[in-house]
This record gives structure tokens, sequence and C-alpha cells, in this order.
């Protein structure tokens, strides 16, 4: 009985210990993208809208309204319609990820550009 007694606690202290060691979730990709970032050794800026829609602002092309959407937790998808100064639509496939409040986005090739956030 006392046996049984001990391997109750030593049963129940292991679920309590296992339960309080549980690392957070990181916060989504959705949430944390919404936002103006501003292109760190560049000129280009992304505005990501709560409704799926991103502005890109840059020297080259202008102004730019597309649309994004999430691949999965680590990958962004962003298409733009053609417009005068780019005859034909794009889309851009992306690893996203962040390194504190940094975001960066890096291409199939393996190059990347990292964003600040707008203050």
């Amino acid at each position: 009985m006392i046996r049984m007694f001990i391997s109750s606690i030593l049963v129940a202290g292991l679920i309590i210990g296992c339960s309080a060691e549980s690392t957070p979730m990181p916060e989504p990709a959705p949430t944390t993208i919404i936002g103006k970032w501003i292109e760190v050794n560049g000129d280009n800026i992304f505005t990501f809208k709560e409704d799926g829609t991103v502005v890109l602002e840059s020297p080259e092309e202008g102004e730019e309204h597309g649309k994004y959407d999430f691949v999965d937790s680590d990958s962004i998808r962003m298409t733009f319609p053609p417009t005068p100064r780019q005859a034909w639509a794009r889309t851009m496939n992306l690893d996203i990820s962040f390194v504190g409040s940094r975001l960066e986005l890096r291409d199939l090739t393996g190059e990347y550009s990292e964003f600040d956030p707008a203050e």
C-alpha cells in the first residue's frame, strides 16, 4: 500500500514538473507581420494589412498594391497584379523569419532582405 502511495506521488510530481517546463508557443507570423516595414540596407517599404493586402513602395517600381497569404508558418506568398510600370503580374514566394524585432524575407535563391518596423 505504501509503495502504491509513493508511486502515485512520484507520477503526480512528474506530470506537474513536465507541464511547468513547457515552452510557450511563439506568436504566429500573421499577427506579427502587420504594419509597415522599412528595408535596412535598401529603399523598399512593405506595409502588411490585416485584410491580407500588402503595399510595396519601391524607387524602381513605385507603389504597388497586392495580396499576401501564408503558405505555412514560415513562408509567405505575395502577388502583385500588372501595373503601368510592371507589365506582368508577379508572385513572390519568400521564407519569413524574425530576429528580435527585425523581419527577414529570403527568396528561393537564398538572397534576403532585412526590414525594421517603422516607428
